[in-house]
């Protein structure tokens, strides 16, 4: 800041701070300001307007604004009445310092101290406006004040320039400054903050690169030095920023109150980073030629315009005894080398007649010592372009003669040596002869000459073409050289012929060792330069090119993925231009997927984050470029847009998706019961895999009076953000006419209805639209060849449609509906079809029943009487007739239990009751009851029994009814002989079974039945020529039995020899353990009878069961229930035979459901006695409470021992 007072005002130490720096900031510019008040009087003038008008730096007779121009201040303010904000310009004033000079004077108001009324006034020269202000021109136009006026001059200088207050916190900046240091453009951030703020923030943004920001770092705090020496300072700082090399010259001053207080530090720098690389690379040179120079053999001594010395080499210390710093350092250095000032006025009077130039010309010197010194000087005026040197001279000492020849001569060598080691050619040419007076080994190797060439050398020769040659070289050319260097690039010929490109330098000097003038020709071979520099140059291109022409996106980034540079593809993916793109983060277009991770260099994918209505995604690859110290600095990123197959994979996945759906609704179709809930449930499962936000099935009816298409919503699925329609009334008996008659005809040739609402025909819209749709699939359901519905799929979100592949998909799904619509309605017809053969079936059961009760009724009256009558009868006349009829009721009997057996057996009603089964009992007894029948042919029939039991896990009912069949058929056909029936054990590896074997001597079986011998109605004779009685159901009848019971038989016969049929069954292991069951003991019949009651309406059976039962028990009769229990209330019976069907009144079976509800009827035997035959009628009654069960008719003994077991049984 000036010296003069400046008169400041109450303000905070911030405030005057501040003030006191724009002033300071002032001080710094280049321009012509000062400050005064509103009298006139002078409170601050810059530097550059005290350089300006020559005021000195005590300015005691300026003080005011007339002491400079010709301006009363005051007036001019009270005539214009200025506002606070205004600028006002004062034109023509004339100058008092500079006569003849008049100003334009812009005069504003300062910010800084309104309630003072101070002024700044900017001077500037009539006619050089805008060399002054920059920018003034938009100042002027929006008033834009005083601190503003400081912005707009400090933001267009070069220099950087701020201002700091006492805690070293910036309180100004300008452009430069936080562009270059401070790495910012926001000029209003670094107020209140310091240097380390913004150097710790470039340090830490990156790590890993300490080269990345050095500046400031290890400098002085010049700022302290300021604040301690409280004048001004200049400095020079160097170091990295953003990691480039920076140099600033910087000069620093104290920021003072009127007080002369401190208030902070204001400073200024200039970029010298060029101007330092020069002075190093100079300063090299200067160490390099000050080396040669200090090691000459001989005196080496230049001097400076002032007649200073600037150089003294080691030879001239020796010779003469004076440093270099005493020769440098003296003000008359000639007045120690000369004291006699007579000698050194003639010295200096020679030096003047020779111009400064003179070669071998000897003087003496006076070393340090007192010695006397003779000197061989040769001097060179303006030779040597070393800054500073007004001209130099070569000395020898020639005190001792033949030693100073020697040195002269080892001077010259070094030359040579010099030269020789230099890695340019170099010529001299002799100006007039154009001949080489002196050439390096350089030249003869570069251009292919030897020494003995040398002597012809013609310098054109050297040239590619002699036009060429006269342009540098020619008589006209030297005389330009003469006054300039010249400096060019050429084509250049070697002895082989081959030509080379060179730069060539050439310039007038005097041969360092003859005095002469000569060219001075250097040439270096360009050619490995420009090899390289094409290589580069094509490695560029093609780089280039690769880079332009990539098809995937490449980015260069530094290591904290800020984009430097990207390439035209990667723009593309984008939709930006470069510029939009370079300067951001990759982070903001890139999103990579979770799994393959965030910012680790290596393969991974992502999202493109772009706003262009394009989703691409990205495949990137990631690299690290390395510098010579493998330290990283920069990242390559690779870009692959692999949309395509991103895409076809989440096609793939949808279409395994929809498969999947497809098929698991088909099994629902296939596999659930109720149709409507299979529809609903495939709809559910096809609208969640097409990924729609609403699935539906219409059915198609016809309105029975106009005959008119209609359609209805039969099921639905919605997503939980989607509105249901099941419940719309508008979707139920819709008629097609209404506006989707176009639905109606498409659909009704097999075709989809499909695509976005607003493309529909306009009467369909509307409707559409009320539920939301914006696109739609639909799809006819063809069912027994007619538009039976469709199945839709809206879309409500967006308007998104489905591919081709997968409309294809789901219409598979329609016909899999179809499907299942067509096999419901058949399955409805099979139903209808089943409930009427149910009742076919029903009629024919009862119709059997009713034929089997109709028919045994009256059959076990005949066969009852016969036998009675038989036992009763002397007469054989009368015998045989009582004879023929038994044996027609018991074949008619027979008949009919094999006609009923095989009709349940063909409707699968036979149900087995498995029970432990003592095989060899059971043929026992039935070989028993045929005994009489085959004695009575004159047959034997033998039994062959194990004399253990043999048990099994069967049905012993049906195991004697198969045995009665086969014995009965083998007495049936055997005349002579007999039948014999055994019964044994087999193993068969880990099993064993039980054989039965029935085999008789009858007229066998020829070997062409054997193949239909088990077949019904099937007999070994038949039709008219049949000579054995039957219905040909025996066998077929048995063997469906065996079937049933898991067994097997096995059939060998002979013509005329006999047959043998053989039973199998397995037996379980645990059976084999078992012994033989204990028998009943048998208890002799009492002298009183046990008391029987038979509840049965029919007369003769009434009779034959008394007459059968006469002797082994008091049978009573009731016809009906109601007689039965009160009989039961007045006696007590040991045992009870009931029939089912009683006629009026209550049944068999109710009265069943009656006797047990009396306690002393609770254990007796019941026996169900009736004609209900048929299969399962046994087991229904044992479930109403039977305790066991007869079939009618009967056969007297097997009755009657069973009567007498039940009875024997019942005893306690």
């Amino acid at each position: 800041m000036s010296e003069m007072e400046l008169r400041s005002h109450s303000k905070s130490p911030a405030e005057n701070s501040l003030a006191a720096s724009f002033y300071s900031v002032l001080d710094f510019m280049p321009f012509i300001i000062t400050a005064a008040d509103k009298n006139g009087t002078l409170l601050f003038i810059n530097s550059a307007a005290k350089n300006y008008f020559g005021i000195p730096s005590d300015p005691v007779k300026i003080s005011s604004v007339k002491d400079i121009a010709k301006l009363d201040l005051a007036a001019f303010i009270s005539d214009t009445q200025p506002t606070l904000n205004g600028t006002y310009l004062a034109g023509k004033i004339p100058s008092v310092l500079k006569q003849g000079t008049n100003f334009r004077i812009l005069i504003i108001p300062e910010d800084t101290a309104k309630e003072a009324g101070n002024y700044l006034l900017v001077f500037e020269e009539e006619g050089n406006h805008s060399s002054i202000l920059p920018g003034y021109s938009e100042f002027e136009k929006n008033n834009l004040g005083f601190r503003n006026l400081i912005r707009l001059i400090a933001d267009n200088m070069p220099d950087l320039l701020w201002a700091k207050d006492l805690n070293k916190n910036f309180i100004f900046v300008n452009k430069a400054i936080c562009e270059t240091v401070l790495c910012t453009d926001n000029l209003n951030e670094p107020i209140g903050k310091n240097d380390e703020y913004f150097f710790s923030r470039q340090i830490n943004s990156h790590p890993d690169n300490p080269e990345w920001h050095t500046f400031g770092v290890n400098c002085p705090d010049s700022d302290e030095i300021v604040h301690r020496t409280l004048r001004p300072h200049k400095f020079f700082e160097s170091g990295k920023v953003r990691g480039k090399e920076i140099h600033l010259e910087i000069q620093k001053a104290p920021i003072l109150d009127p007080e002369g207080n401190l208030l902070g530090t204001v400073g200024s720098a200039r970029i010298v980073t060029e101007q330092k690389k020069i002075e190093n690379e100079l300063r090299e040179n200067e160490r390099k030629l000050d080396y040669i120079f200090r090691n000459m053999p001989a005196l080496l001594v230049a001097v400076n315009g002032q007649g200073l010395f600037v150089e003294w080499n080691d030879e001239c210390e020796r010779v003469t005894g004076y440093t270099r710093e005493e020769m440098v350092l003296h003000p008359d250095p000639s007045s120690l080398l000369y004291p006699d000032k007579k000698y050194l006025a003639i010295l200096r009077e020679t030096w003047n007649k020779l111009g400064g130039s003179y070669k071998d010309l000897e003087w003496d010197l006076h070393a340090k010592d007192g010695t006397v010194k003779r000197i061989s000087w040769s001097n060179h005026s303006h030779e040597f372009p070393i800054e500073g040197w007004e001209s130099w001279a070569i000395g020898i000492d020639v005190t001792e003669r033949s030693t100073a020849n020697q040195k002269l001569k080892e001077s010259r060598d070094l030359f040579n040596l010099i030269l020789t080691n230099i890695d340019e050619s170099v010529l001299f040419l002799d100006p007039d002869s154009m001949t080489p007076t002196y050439w390096n080994d350089a030249f003869l190797a570069q251009f292919g000459y030897s020494e003995k060439q040398m002597t012809g050398f013609r310098a054109e020769d050297i040239f590619e073409s002699e036009t060429r040659y006269r342009n540098l070289l020619g008589t006209g050319a030297r005389e330009i050289l003469k006054l300039s260097p010249g400096k060019d690039v050429v084509l250049m010929r070697k002895t082989s012929g081959e030509i080379f490109t060179a730069e060539l330098y050439r310039r007038m000097v005097k041969f360092p060792i003859t005095g002469k003038e000569n060219i001075l020709i250097t040439i270096t071979d360009l050619s490995d330069v420009l090899m390289k520099d094409n290589l580069l140059f094509e490695k560029d291109q093609r780089l280039k090119a690769i880079f332009e022409n990539a098809g995937n996106g490449i980015l260069l980034c530094d290591l904290n993925y800020m984009i430097l540079e990207v390439n035209p593809t990667f723009s593309h993916f984008t939709g930006l231009p470069l510029n939009e793109i370079a300067g951001r983060k990759f982070s903001d277009f890139f999103e990579p997927d979770t799994e393959t991770g965030g910012g680790t260099p290596g393969s991974r994918t992502g999202l493109l984050k772009i706003n262009n209505g394009r989703t691409l995604y990205l495949r990137v690859n990631e690299s690290e470029v390395k510098n010579k110290n493998n330290e990283s600095i920069y990242r390559v990123i690779l870009a692959e847009d692999f949309t395509p197959e991103k895409l076809f994979e989440a096609e793939s996945l949808r279409n395994r998706t929809l498969l999947k759906g497809i098929a698991d609704s088909g099994k629902v179709l296939l596999t659930e019961k109720d149709f409507d809930q299979a529809l609903l449930q495939c709809v559910s499962i096809l609208g969640q895999a097409a990924h729609a936000d609403r699935a539906y099935i219409f059915v198609n009816s016809t309105e029975l009076l106009t005959g008119e298409h209609l359609l209805s919503q039969k099921v639905e699925w919605t997503k939980d953000s989607v509105t249901p329609q099941i419940d719309n009334p508008d979707l139920q008996n819709l008629r097609y006419s209404n506006g989707f008659e176009r639905w109606y005809e498409v659909m009704s040739r097999g075709e989809n209805i499909s695509g976005r609402v607003k493309d529909f025909p306009a009467s369909e819209i509307p409707l559409l639209e009320s539920q939301e749709i914006k696109a739609i699939l639909v799809m006819p359901i063809i069912a027994g060849g007619r538009f039976w519905g469709f199945i839709g799929f809206d879309n409500c979100t967006n308007e998104s449609i489905y591919s081709e592949n997968e409309i294809s998909l789901l219409s598979a799904s329609a016909i899999s509906i179809a499907g299942s619509i067509e096999r419901n309605l058949t399955n409805e017809e099979l139903v209808a079809a089943r409930q009427k053969a149910e009742i076919a079936n029903n009629l024919k059961n009862n119709f059997l029943a009713n034929m089997s009760h109709e028919l045994r009724t009256p059959l076990i009256g005949m066969m009852g009487f016969s036998e009675i009558l038989r036992d009763s009868l002397d007469d054989p006349r009368y015998k045989e007739m009582i004879d023929t009829i038994h044996q027609g009721s018991t074949r008619l009997s027979e008949t009919l239990t094999l006609i009923l057996e095989l009709t349940q057996l063909e409707s699968n009603n036979i149900e087995i009751s498995s029970k432990i089964v003592d095989v060899k009992e059971t043929v026992s007894k039935v070989a028993d009851y045929h005994n009489p029948l085959a004695v009575q042919k004159g047959l034997f029939l033998n039994t062959y029994l194990p004399e253990s039991p043999v048990l099994l896990k069967s049905d012993p009912k049906i195991i004697s009814t198969v045995l009665n069949n086969l014995i009965n058929n083998a007495i049936k056909y055997t005349n002579e002989g007999g039948i014999s029936v055994s019964v044994h054990k087999e193993t068969e590896g880990d099993k064993n079974f039980c054989r039965i074997k029935v085999s008789d001597t009858g007229i066998g079986i020829s070997e062409d039945q054997l193949n239909y011998i088990f077949d019904e109605f099937r007999q070994g004779s038949e039709g008219f020529s049949r000579i054995y009685e039957g219905t040909g159901l025996g066998l077929s009848v048995t063997r469906k039995f065996i079937d049933k019971l898991g067994g097997k038989i096995d059939v060998e016969s002979r013509l005329q020899k006999g047959s043998s049929f053989t039973i199998s069954f397995e037996i379980p292991p645990i059976l084999d353990y078992f012994g033989k069951p204990g028998e009943a003991k048998s208890e002799s019949v009492q002298n009183r009878l046990p008391r029987i009651l038979l509840v049965d309406d029919d007369k003769p059976t009434q009779t034959i069961i008394r007459l059968v039962l006469k002797n082994i028990g008091d049978v009573d009769v009731a016809l009906n229930s109601e007689t039965a229990v009160n009989l039961l209330s007045h006696n007590r019976y040991s045992l009870m035979l009931i029939d089912i069907n009683l006629g009026k009144g209550s049944s068999g079976v109710e009265l069943v459901h009656e006797i047990r509800k009396i306690p002393l009827y609770r254990q007796i035997p019941l026996v169900a006695f009736t004609a209900y035959a048929m299969a399962g009628d046994r087991n229904k009654l044992m479930l109403e409470g039977f305790t066991h069960y007869i079939a009618k008719p009967i056969e007297k003994k097997h009755f009657q021992e069973l009567i007498i077991r039940l009875l024997g049984e019942n005893r306690t």
